[in-house]
């Protein structure tokens, strides 16, 4: 225990009893939260501790039981296989940010997806917070960062078997990282950067892991400005969904500065959308609802290796009118249809060049909209 830490043991809280321990974790982030500066954190020993006792309701509007932590109270254990909180409410709320949190386990009881009252391992405003090292599973969401969160890093974690996002950016999230996590077995996509109301600006997830989103995408950015997508690995997208997906699906203000998708490995990527009826592709590029919001865009696409992909490796639909879009040294190895696919609602232009496609049985190339310019050069097809 790091000397200005308090300990939820000295506060009443019980390991591997069975009794819940929920009012000696609050006691224990009031002391800190009261002690004009003197303790930064709370301290969970080896052993695992219940959060059963509560009430059903959401994190962000106080309605639910959580452990809620006001600026810098920061929570630490003595690591993931050593430290677990277990139960119904296992799950933190951060109401104002400055806080570090790591090297422990979150196992939720949740057994049903409930977008209200279901359980977010950590939520909230994550303004210069470090979330390190935790594995968190059986819960909702593992990390839904929002309400303009600025400079979050979250990293070195592991999240399992959530039945929505594993990782969400949300509502202008901002100057965030999110790198050297794996992710398996999500509800929704594995990743999503979203901005929602307000623009997501300047983050990157990098270097993550990325496996079998059960719904949606490995890897989603809706809207937002300057964001990066770099060396990840994304593997088995399962359905209505495609490894990577950008664009200005889910109703952002706007899209606009520089995306950039790079060096990243998507392995059987793609999926059949269920609800639409068609062929998704690994890498997604998807303009719904676009109306004016995609503005001042430019995206580059470029150095990913797209293997195995079940349909097509490269994917591009709906109206994307004056945007700059380059793809460039992709690497697409054994699609299951298409190299690349140009769906015929697509409208705009977008560059190609240096692109090998090895292995498309439907085509290397194939453009099925007279509304969409292909230009570029030094690709194989």
């Amino acid at each position: 225990m790091p000397s200005n830490y308090v300990a939820v043991t000295s506060y009443g809280a019980v390991a591997n009893d069975g009794a819940d321990d929920t009012a000696a974790f609050n006691n224990a982030i009031a002391a800190v939260k009261n002690s004009g500066g003197s303790y930064k954190g709370v301290w969970i020993p080896a052993g695992t501790f219940h959060l059963n006792n509560g009430s059903k309701g959401a994190g962000y509007d106080g309605s639910g039981t959580r452990l809620y932590l006001d600026s810098g109270v920061s929570v630490k254990g003595a690591g993931v296989w050593h430290s677990t909180l277990s139960g119904n409410y296992a799950g933190f709320y951060l109401r104002g940010g400055n806080v570090t949190l790591s090297d422990f386990k979150i196992s939720g009881s949740d057994i049903i997806r409930d977008d209200y009252n279901g359980l977010t391992a950590v939520e909230g405003n994550g303004t210069n917070s470090v979330i390190n090292n935790l594995w968190i599973e059986h819960v909702k969401v593992g990390f839904w960062f929002t309400n303009q969160t600025d400079n979050v890093t979250a990293s070195n974690s592991r999240i399992r078997n959530v039945w929505a996002d594993g990782v969400n950016l949300h509502r202008g999230t901002s100057n965030s990282t999110v790198t050297n996590n794996s992710v398996r077995n999500s509800g929704d996509d594995g990743m999503a950067m979203w901005s929602d109301a307000f623009l997501n600006t300047n983050n990157t997830f990098s270097y993550n892991t990325v496996q079998i989103p059960t719904l949606a995408n490995n890897i989603a950015i809706y809207g937002g400005k300057d964001n990066k997508v770099i060396g990840n690995l994304l593997t088995d997208t399962v359905r209505t969904g495609g490894g990577i997906s950008f664009g200005t699906n889910f109703n952002p203000p706007s899209m606009t500065g520089n995306l950039t998708i790079q060096g990243n490995k998507l392995l059987r990527t793609g999926s059949a959308h269920r609800d639409y009826g068609y062929q998704i592709g690994a890498i997604w590029a998807y303009w719904l609802n676009n109306s004016g919001k995609a503005q001042n865009l430019t995206v580059n696409v470029s150095g990913n290796t797209i293997q195995d992909s079940t349909y097509s490796g490269i994917f591009v639909e709906e109206p994307a009118p004056n945007i700059s879009v380059t793809y460039a040294n992709n690497t697409i190895l054994n699609s299951g249809t298409y190299g690349v696919y140009i769906n015929g609602s697509a409208t705009g232009s977008s560059v190609f060049s240096g692109n090998t496609v090895t292995g498309a049985p439907a085509g290397k190339f194939v453009n099925a909209s007279a509304s969409f310019t292909a230009t570029g050069s030094g690709n194989n097809w």
